[in-house]
């Protein structure tokens, strides 16, 4: 299992660009990526986990908790991207109504609600975002 996670700011923005697999064997190297922003002041902060081909309850745990602090701080956390398999954990375990997924990084920048599109059709239907959030179907 790998993942490589890179840190930076874009204005006002934290974004974590995360590629590989989001599990209990990697969530360190999450946690070190999110601690970065955290640390450096951002309360507003996007996930890019387009790069993202699995992910786990446990690999999702550090973006819950940063969602947690950054909301105490008066900002939000948003995912870009997110993979099916991160997607349905947020819908069956209701997280993703605190946190708010977009198809890629630019939709949630733009957002101004900040309430994103629901993780998995509730009706069960396609969502629009593929397999891969921001990917066509196919």
């Amino acid at each position: 299992m790998w993942l490589t996670v890179r840190s930076g700011g874009v204005g006002l923005v934290g974004v974590v660009v995360i590629h590989g697999e989001l599990d209990l064997a990697t969530q360190p190297a999450l946690e070190r990526g999110l601690a970065v922003l955290l640390r450096g002041g951002y309360t507003r902060v996007v996930a890019d986990l387009g790069g993202v081909g699995f992910a786990d309850l446990s690999g999702l745990r550090p973006l819950v908790r940063a969602q947690r602090q950054v909301r105490s701080d008066g900002g939000w956390l948003r995912l870009a991207g997110p993979p099916r398999s991160a997607r349905r954990i947020l819908a069956v375990t209701d997280l993703g109504d605190i946190l708010p997924v977009y198809p890629d990084v630019y939709e949630a920048f733009a957002d101004r609600d900040g309430k994103g599109v629901p993780p998995v059709p509730r009706d069960g239907g396609q969502d629009g975002m593929g397999d891969r959030a921001g990917l066509p179907q196919g």
